[in-house]
């Protein structure tokens, strides 16, 4: 899932400036480690809100 949309999104950016940015191999590899991060605090703070399970 995160690769297919990493994948999807650095070769946007890629069209959007074919010769000022890298290769869409080294886009998508870095997307992939962003949209994982994010990915995984979004849920972390979505199950802390549904169990109620935040710390002040």
């Amino acid at each position: 899932m995160i690769e297919r949309l990493s994948e999807a999104m650095s070769i946007k950016i890629k069209n959007a400036s074919p010769e000022r940015t890298n290769s869409v191999a080294v886009l998508s590899y870095a997307l992939s480690i962003l949209l994982n991060f994010f990915f995984i605090c979004f849920f972390l703070l979505l199950i802390g809100i549904l169990t109620d399970s935040l710390q002040d």
